[in-house]
C-alpha cells in the first residue's frame, strides 16, 4: 500500500464492513443504484476489458450525494434545526443542498467565484443559500459560517467516506471479475470510500487513485505524510481541483490504494470527448478523469477487467467544447 505509518495521523479510525453494511440500510430509499456498461471501442483503445460505472446517473448527477446524505442523515434534531453549511466547487454543494430537502434543514454552501455556473444554479434549484466567495478566502468564509451552522465536511468526515464506499461495494456487485478499479480523486472522500470496499472484499484487487497533474494534492500529502494545502489547485476537471485532503482520507490512501497516478489536461479533455461520442455518457471531465488514467495505461496488465468510475456527469458544454477548441 502507498506510504506508512506516522504518528502525525494519529488514532484515525479506517472504514469497516460494519460502517459500510450501515450507510448502505441508511442510504438505500434514497439513491440510485447506477448501471455499468462496456463498448468495444473503449477496450481497444485501453487495450483490456474495460467496464465503466455510471455513476453520474446518481441523484444530484454525481457520487457526492451518497455520502453526504449519509453524513446528513446523523444529524441530531437540535442540528438540524440549526441548519448546515459545507464547500465545494459543484457536485457537493448539489448533494448536500439535495440532503437537506431530505433531511428538513437549510444549507448554505460556499462556493469559489469562479464555479461552473450551471453547478451555481442546480444548487440554488434545491432551495440552497449559495455564498460566492474569492477562492483563496473560500476556507475563512466557511470557518466564520460554523460558528452558529453545523459544518458538513465534503470529503473528510468518516460518514461520508462510508457512503461513498456503498458505491465499491456495488461495483464489485455487478462488474464480475475485475482485476482493478481505477478512482477519481480530488479531497480523497471518494477514493477512500471506494477503495475501503473494494480491499475489505477483495483484496486482491489492484486499486488505483488518478488526480489531475495540476491538482495532485493527494499525491503531494502522501510524500509528505501530513495534508498539504494549496489553494492555487486548478483543473479543467473542476471537481477534483480540492486545495488539500484531510488526515482520514490520507489514512484511507495509505491503507487501501495501491497506486496514484495523474492524467493531463489534455487527457482530461480527450477522454470526455471520447466518453461523450463512444459511449453517449455526458460525463463531466472529473468522471472521465479514470478512464483518462486508463488510456494512459494504468492497471495494464490486469488479472481480470478493468474497472473506471465515471463519478459525475454536471457539466456547461457550451463552456467545454469552447475550452477544448
Amino acid at each position: 500500500m502507498l506510504g506508512h505509518d506516522d504518528e502525525r495521523l494519529g488514532a484515525c479510525p479506517l472504514t469497516t464492513a460494519a460502517d459500510i453494511d450501515a450507510a448502505e440500510q441508511s442510504i438505500r430509499p434514497h439513491v440510485h443504484r447506477t448501471p455499468v456498461m462496456t463498448g468495444r471501442a473503449i477496450d481497444r483503445l485501453v487495450g483490456s476489458p474495460v467496464v465503466v460505472k455510471a455513476e453520474l446517473f446518481q441523484r444530484t448527477g454525481s457520487f457526492k450525494f451518497r455520502g453526504l446524505l449519509n453524513r446528513m442523515l446523523q444529524l441530531s434534531e437540535d442540528e438540524r434545526g440549526r441548519g448546515v453549511v459545507s464547500l465545494s466547487a459543484g457536485n457537493a454543494a448539489a448533494a448536500v443542498a439535495c440532503a437537506a430537502q431530505i433531511v428538513g434543514t437549510r444549507a448554505t454552501l460556499c462556493m469559489p467565484s469562479t464555479a461552473n455556473p450551471a453547478k451555481i444554479e442546480a444548487t440554488r434549484s434545491y432551495g440552497a443559500e449559495v455564498v460566492l466567495v474569492q477562492p483563496a478566502e473560500l476556507l475563512h468564509r466557511v470557518e466564520e459560517l460554523t460558528r452558529t451552522l453545523v459544518l458538513i465536511h465534503p470529503f473528510h468526515d468518516p460518514a461520508v467516506i462510508a457512503g461513498h464506499a456503498t458505491l465499491g461495494r456495488e461495483l464489485l456487485d455487478q462488474a464480475g471479475d475485475v482485476g482493478t478499479v481505477i478512482i477519481p480523486a480530488g479531497g480523497g472522500g471518494l477514493l477512500s470510500g471506494v477503495a475501503a470496499a473494494v480491499k475489505l472484499a477483495r483484496p486482491d484487487v489492484h486499486v488505483i487513485g488518478v488526480e489531475p497533474e495540476t491538482a495532485d494534492v493527494l499525491a503531494r500529502a502522501v510524500r509528505a505524510g501530513e495534508p498539504v494545502l494549496d489553494e492555487s489547485v486548478r483543473s479543467v476537471a473542476d471537481g477534483l481541483a480540492a486545495p488539500t485532503t484531510g488526515i482520514l482520507n490520507l489514512r484511507h490512501v495509505q491503507s487501501f490504494v495501491d497506486e496514484l497516478v495523474t492524467v493531463s489536461e489534455n487527457d482530461l479533455r480527450s477522454a470526455t470527448l471520447l466518453v461523450w461520442s463512444r459511449l453517449k455518457l455526458f460525463a463531466e471531465p472529473s468522471g472521465a478523469a479514470a478512464l483518462a488514467a486508463a488510456l494512459n495505461g494504468a492497471g495494464r496488465p490486469s488479472r481480470g477487467r478493468i474497472a473506471v468510475l465515471a463519478s459525475g456527469g454536471n457539466v456547461d458544454p457550451v463552456k467545454f467544447l469552447a475550452d477544448v477548441s
